[in-house]
């Protein structure tokens, strides 16, 4: 089941740190399935399942690689921060580029998604910041069932 993320209030981040409205084509059509669906995925499993499903082309080398390593920390965060269960979904949607959500029954984090480079001797908060630089968008959204990331590569 896709999970209402698409709706208004989606707070967007790309690098520059600035909120930016949804581009087209970012919304999966009506009744399109996802090519990915996965019940709580090992991180591994879930970068795995959406590199694999990608088809040949649709991403860069570069691309895939910051694809790759955004799924597996946002999966890892999910399970060590979120609550079960962790689902994950990825689409294709349009000509090109890929589109990965992975919601978790927790609550948003303490710090935005914006948040610069935690300093040296902080203990974790660099996962965000890493994903921010490894896809071309990366949005959270708090609702009722949850917390959802949803991370965009391909489209810019």
């Amino acid at each position: 089941m896709a999970h209402a993320f698409y709706a208004a209030g989606v707070r967007t981040e790309q690098a520059d740190g600035e909120s930016h409205d949804d581009l087209p084509g970012l919304t999966p059509a009506a009744g399109e399935r996802p090519v990915v669906e996965l019940v709580d995925p090992t991180p591994a499993q879930a970068r795995h399942a959406v590199i694999d499903a990608l088809p040949s082309g649709r991403l860069s080398a570069e691309q895939a690689s910051g694809l790759e390593l955004a799924v597996s920390e946002v999966v890892t965060n999910a399970i060590v921060h979120g609550y079960p269960p962790v689902v994950l979904h990825a689409w294709l949607p349009g000509p090109g580029g890929v589109v990965v959500t992975v919601h978790d029954a927790g609550t948003e984090p303490a710090r935005p998604l914006g948040d610069s480079l935690p300093g040296p001797g902080a203990d974790g908060g660099r996962g965000r910041w890493i994903c921010r630089r490894s896809v071309d968008r990366i949005d959270d959204r708090c609702d009722a069932d949850g917390y959802v990331v949803r991370l965009v590569a391909g489209f810019e």
